[in-house]
């Protein structure tokens, strides 16, 4: 039986419920194929606060012949498919203390002038989110606005409002994919005492649908159902966990884990699920544009890594280097390479899934930091930019725009001696990094924030 074409804004609908479909090849002989558009292009940021250890973050060779420093060597598998970059700042945002989240994809002084404006993820969403059915997904481990210099979002709109951050993966899930209709988001509410899943009640439209499809596609359709179930499950025992209740000894801890906190394997757990999210948001085309500020810049979200690092490993205190330095820089790495696992699994995920000729991460951006190198120093960022193959990067490089500091002879020098008028001088704006990655992905932006220009080493044409 030979299957008509489907569009790509075919979905899946019941009576209850509405599921986007990923790409399939069967969607590639729609009407007027030489006409197609190419799949779309996709934007992520991720926010880590209080800097990185940066003895053991940048590499130290520059260029593609640069090795995987300590905190990044998780990401040596995908070495062709990233640039580490380094000696970025927003030149004109005046930060001080931990006001750098408020301005991180802003790039405003917004102290000085008594308002923010608006943040690139935002921006991105108005010129390309209006394709897809969620103009952009803000989430954040500490959720909700937060304060100035404590800001929980990333992301801000048009009048430089902040936009709260979701943290609860069940409140993001149904964003995703929403019941179609009033009777479905009352069925919605009732979805857990039913024990029902949005897959069973879509079984009859999914079983219909998949039988005529090639191999191919069906494995796809397979891969990509077994996610939302994944995730779903993830989110509904920890739901049932709380409904039991627990021991009054352990109520303590039962709030640590409502709240994302815990030990590191419901860290990991938190964490991984927000990334799947983000990634079936991305896999649908639910939503091209997200940001997730995993942790915030007050006491941290994830405030104590005991468990990783020693007793009363305090994050802040940590990244302050208070103490033995050579003991809380230790830390700090551990701290570092942790969550940079948690990404290369995000990574790894988005490589392993095809779009077409290319991987979806090929299609996807991704921009993984902070707005300290380390505390109090909103210069040289610790960033890595991940993705966009399809989009002619020169990856495989270490990209730093710091001038070497003649006085103590070590490139990237961050002490007080001197080093911040260095680093302001001879590095570039932050802001570039935006325009690049609007201009390659065919955005018209002339210009953001205080750019400059593209950064030419980054983009091959």
């Amino acid at each position: 039986m030979k299957r008509e074409p489907i569009t790509r804004r075919t979905m899946l609908k019941s009576a209850s419920a509405v599921l986007a479909l990923p790409t399939l090849e069967i969607m590639a002989s729609a009407a007027d194929n030489a006409a197609a558009a190419p799949p779309p292009a996709r934007f992520a940021f991720f926010y880590v606060p209080f800097g990185v250890n940066t003895k053991t973050w940048f590499p130290v060779k520059t260029g593609d012949e640069h090795d995987f420093s300590p905190a990044l060597e998780p990401l040596r598998p995908f070495k062709s498919d990233l640039t580490i970059l380094g000696g970025l700042h927003h030149h004109r945002a005046g930060t001080g203390d931990h006001d750098v989240m408020d301005v991180h994809l802003t790039g405003t002084n917004y102290r000085h002038t008594g308002r923010n404006t608006q943040s690139f993820d935002q921006l991105l969403a108005e010129r390309i989110g209006q394709r897809s059915y969620l103009k952009s997904l803000v989430l954040s481990t500490a959720g909700g606005i937060g304060g100035p210099g404590r800001t929980a979002t990333m992301s801000f709109n048009r009048s430089g409002a902040a936009i709260g951050a979701d943290k609860n993966p069940r409140t993001v899930f149904n964003k995703l994919f929403p019941p179609s209709e009033q009777a479905g988001r009352d069925a919605l509410r009732d979805r857990l005492l039913q024990r029902t899943s949005i897959l069973d009640a879509l079984r009859e439209e999914t079983q219909s649908f998949m039988r005529p499809l090639g191999r191919s596609d069906r494995d796809k359709m397979t891969e990509y159902l077994t996610s939302i179930r994944d995730v779903e499950r993830a989110i509904q025992i920890r739901e049932q966990q709380l409904r039991q209740g627990t021991p009054a000894a352990s109520a303590a801890e039962l709030a640590l884990h409502a709240n994302s906190l815990g030990n590191m394997e419901q860290r990991q757990t938190y964490i991984r699920c927000m990334f799947d999210l983000i990634y079936l948001g991305f896999v649908a085309d639910t939503t091209r544009v997200a940001t997730y500020a995993i942790s915030d810049e007050a006491n941290g979200a994830f405030g104590n890594w005991s468990e990783l690092c020693g007793t009363n490993t305090d994050w802040h205190g940590t990244a302050h280097r208070r103490g033995d330095p050579e003991q809380d820089g230790a830390k700090q790495t551990k701290i570092d390479r942790w969550l940079v696992e948690q990404f290369t699994y995000l990574v790894g995920r988005l490589k392993s899934t095809r779009e077409g000729e290319k991987t979806l991460l090929d299609r996807c951006m991704l921009l993984y930091g902070s707005g300290n190198s380390r505390t109090h120093l909103h210069r040289n960022l610790p960033l890595v930019f991940a993705g966009g193959n399809a989009f002619n990067f020169r990856h495989g490089q270490f990209l730093t725009y710091v001038v070497r500091n003649r006085l103590e002879g070590e490139q990237g020098t961050e002490s007080r001696g001197g080093a911040y008028r260095t680093l302001e001088e001879g590095s570039a704006p932050f802001a570039n990094l935006f325009v690049t990655m609007a201009r390659q992905t065919g955005i018209d932006l002339p210009a953001f924030a205080d750019s400059t220009g593209p950064l030419a080493e980054l983009a091959a044409g």
